[in-house]
């Protein structure tokens, strides 16, 4: 298997490289840098070989490659949108070639709200909205078979571990007993997704032998802040007693949106999943 990977190093690229790893080992990935270029790497295993987006295509006659794309650059509205088009063009060249097996990516729930929903004085999210709407309208007109699912809040160790989230660090005030914890809008609901979920779905999409394509949210259950300091857990924590703190949101409102199907998810049993995590990972931010 050839992987070309856009945010290998990430919180989901994490999730997608230990499901291509499972279903062909040694596979061979190319990583996406930050100067444009791609880095190999054969079984885990970087090499010093970096090739850039023109030499791609003569990789994938022999073999079409599976595009994973797990990144996004939010360092400036500038750099998010320009990173969004150059993948966007890499995906859908690739893609009329029929150079590609199929696409992964991962939608965010921003999507699925309506721009009115987004606060005025959060720009960057407006255009964060406008990028992941045009990643839908991508994956829905490729030709290979492609999986998108739009996460709203994704919860587990590797989340946990990286701090990258408000329920991430409510946890660790919890665990740590912090005496005096600011908690901004403690009781506006959210939706969340386990990493195991993503991984079991993902895992689905790569065993078909013909897979459909997947799109949507994903979603586990519905939770708010309060939720997280509160919730009975196996590993005994008390509650976390925090102090509320005024709005600091982009979104108005509740981060969720209409959804027919069941929420069967325990968002206890995935708090203790995360606070079982073995060792802290380096940051790295990435928002959903």
């Amino acid at each position: 298997m050839k992987v070309l990977m856009f945010g290998a190093r990430g919180r989901l690229g994490t999730i997608c490289g230990a499901e291509l790893e499972r279903r062909a080992p040694g596979s061979t990935r190319f990583e996406h840098q930050r100067d444009g270029s791609f880095l190999r790497s054969v079984g885990g295993r970087r090499e010093s070989l970096r090739l850039r987006p023109a030499e791609l295509a003569a990789l994938a006659r022999s073999e079409p490659l599976v595009f994973v794309d797990c990144s996004v650059d939010h360092r400036s509205t500038d750099a998010l949108r320009h990173h969004e088009a150059e993948k966007a063009e890499l995906c859908e060249q690739l893609d009329r070639a029929s150079l590609l097996a199929c696409a992964i990516g991962f939608g965010s729930g921003i999507a699925q709200l309506p721009a009115q929903r987004i606060r005025a004085d959060h720009p960057h999210m407006l255009a964060y909205r406008d990028v992941k709407l045009r990643q839908m309208e991508l994956y829905a007109r490729l030709r290979c078979p492609s999986f998108l699912p739009s996460i709203f809040t994704l919860v587990g160790p590797l989340t946990y571990a990286r701090q990258a989230a408000a329920w991430a660090s409510i946890l660790a005030e919890r665990a740590r007993a912090s005496a005096d914890t600011l908690v901004h809008d403690p009781l506006t609901r959210r939706f969340w997704v386990d990493e195991s979920t993503v991984a079991r779905n993902l895992a689905a999409f790569l065993a078909a032998e013909h897979p459909a394509s997947v799109s949507g949210p994903a979603v586990d259950g519905c939770f708010c802040l309060d939720d997280v300091a509160r919730v009975p857990l196996a590993a005994g924590l008390p509650e976390l007693r925090y102090r509320s703190g005024s709005s600091d949101s982009w979104c108005i409102g509740d981060y969720v949106c209409d959804l027919q199907a069941p929420l069967a998810g325990c968002l206890a049993a995935s708090l203790d999943a995360a606070l079982a995590a073995p060792s802290p990972a380096p940051t790295h931010a990435h928002h959903l």
